[in-house]
């Protein structure tokens, strides 16, 4: 029976559960009727089940260590944020955990260069905000609730 070893960090979900191991995967178990163990099932599982095909944006975010010049706010939030830098933004993308690209958004600036967007048509998840300012590029987790 495979155990979970090692684990850094635990979220649960209303019928399942995640965990973020110290060699920088996933695990996850529980309800899977609806795909949310993420191992291309909807088969439940009692014991830890690493997902596959997560997001290739998931490899550019560290959220401890990153040192970033943006800021997304209220995070989390409804589904309307808005993001803000300390140099001008040039571009944003929206990527949801299956790395598929978000589209189409509706952005709008603000004061300031501030950026606000909308994702309150989309499911409420994990999305990742991709930001570039000049030759800068910062991903950044928003949670829609």
């Amino acid at each position: 029976m495979p155990f979970l070893y090692g684990a850094l960090s635990i979220a649960a979900g209303g019928e399942h559960s995640l965990a973020l191991t110290n060699d920088g995967t996933v695990r996850n178990w529980g309800s899977n009727g609806a795909g949310e163990l993420g191992n291309a099932t909807s088969v439940n599982s009692n014991v830890p089940v690493q997902p596959t095909g997560l997001c290739p944006v998931l490899n550019e975010v560290n959220e401890i260590t990153e040192e970033t010049f943006l800021s997304i706010f209220p995070n989390p939030s409804i589904g309307i944020f808005s993001v803000t830098g300390t140099e001008e933004i040039t571009s944003i993308e929206i990527y949801n955990v299956l790395g598929e690209l978000i589209s189409p958004l509706s952005l709008r600036r603000g004061v300031g260069g501030e950026v606000e967007i909308n994702l309150s048509a989309q499911p409420k998840g994990i999305y990742f905000v991709k930001v570039q300012s000049g030759e800068k590029i910062s991903t950044q987790k928003i949670v829609i609730y």
